[in-house]
């Protein structure tokens, strides 16, 4: 077979391991893994989604920020430094629950409702 060969141990533990995000339960699961459509969505459902998308995106921009702040760019980074693939990934997270948030905002704007009450929106861009 073509690729990596994996030892028997890399093999147990892969074993071992609970289930991926993809097989969880939709409540066991970000906001913005979850695909729905939004159109189908009522006034309430729509907003219950769109709230828990600014949570998710102010949690993965802190994560992001704390994930660059103890990394070092290059070589020169010693051991216990996130790696470049961890900026990476936070990085992806941070895009992935904003685009989810503007649709959920777009999808609310172009019915016509009204602002919501008591929302703080996250910074995004």
């Amino acid at each position: 077979a073509m690729g990596k060969k994996r030892n028997a141990a890399a093999a147990e533990l892969g074993e071992e391991r609970g289930p991926s995000r993809k097989e969880l339960k939709d409540s066991a699961r970000r906001p913005s893994e979850i695909r729905i459509s939004l159109k189908a969505l009522n006034a309430e459902q729509l907003e219950q989604r769109w709230r828990a998308l600014a949570d998710e995106v102010r949690e993965a921009q802190l994560k992001q920020m704390e994930i660059r702040h103890g990394t070092r760019v290059g070589r020169a980074r010693p051991d216990g430094v996130p790696s470049d693939r961890a900026r990476t990934n936070a990085m992806n997270a941070v895009h992935k629950a904003e685009q989810a948030y503007l649709e959920v905002q777009r999808e609310w704007e172009s019915r016509g409702l009204p602002p919501l009450l008591n929302f703080h929106s996250p910074r995004i861009g």
